[in-house]
């Protein structure tokens, strides 16, 4: 017998690989998450998510939310901002030892935290009771990671509220989220991004690698002066602190004997 949490396409390769015509019992379908949570998203810009998520949390700081990103750098970052604005959090990703993520998930089952912020490879397979939010602070470039996350709350037939927020670089994967559940996620906040064009996209990020900051010798700056106007409505002025200095020959002092003629 051939027991996994979930069943991607690879562990079913390898189920097929070595098993003899397998019989495969699923307790619920892929993409199908528990009919007690209450999902929604909040269609928000990157910079203005933490202050929402603290507005958030402050409406319920009794109760325990579990914070999904992406990165360790941004999980890591997020924590001592929610610590240093007086709530009580805690953090586990790849970066922290065994020991310090056993201590952290005990503090958050016993409530000695309220806040847990996690990235998906350290949070698979939570079990933690009583867990009411689950906050997407950042969205999953995999739609079934998403079904994993809101799966660490409703548990054992609780309810349980999952909250995305929606950057517009990442409207992409937030539709394939939609196409993986079936289901239109109901708005509580913003505006739903528009669909940029992908090779709109693919221009803006090319211009981003490609760009690179001016040397000192032949620095420009493009900036509104009233100095210079152009057609477009756009001046140009130039950095004067990096034009060569000359020096100003000096004069000899001296008085000039004329050479007399014998």
């Amino acid at each position: 017998m051939l027991f996994s949490a979930t069943m991607p396409k690879l562990m079913s390769e390898i189920a097929d690989t070595y098993l003899n015509r397998p019989i495969r019992i699923e307790v619920n379908p892929p993409g199908k998450v528990a009919d007690k949570i209450t999902q929604s998203v909040y269609f928000v810009t990157q910079g203005d998510k933490p202050d929402l998520l603290k507005s958030l949390l402050s409406k319920h700081e009794a109760k325990r939310a579990l914070v999904f990103l992406r990165t360790k750098h941004s999980a890591e970052k997020l924590m001592k901002s929610l610590v240093n604005q007086g709530f009580k959090a805690n953090s586990i990703h790849g970066n922290k030892s065994q020991s310090q993520r056993d201590r952290a998930l005990q503090a958050f089952k016993d409530g000695s935290i309220k806040v847990l912020v996690a990235t998906d490879v350290a949070a698979r397979g939570i079990d933690i009771p009583e867990v009411e939010f689950i906050y997407n602070f950042d969205l999953p470039n995999v739609p079934e990671n998403y079904v994993h996350r809101i799966g660490r709350t409703a548990r054992a037939g609780a309810s349980g509220i999952a909250i995305a927020f929606c950057a517009m670089t990442e409207m992409k994967d937030f539709l394939a989220i939609e196409r993986k559940l079936r289901l239109n996620i109901d708005v509580a906040g913003g505006v739903r991004w528009e669909k940029v064009p992908e090779e709109l996209a693919k221009r803006t990020r090319r211009g981003k690698q490609n760009s690179k900051k001016p040397s000192k010798g032949n620095k420009k700056s493009f900036n509104r002066s009233n100095n210079l106007n152009d057609k477009d409505g756009v001046q140009f002025t130039r950095d004067h602190g990096t034009q060569q200095k000359y020096k100003k020959k000096k004069r000899r002092s001296g008085v000039r004997i004329k050479k007399k003629t014998l």
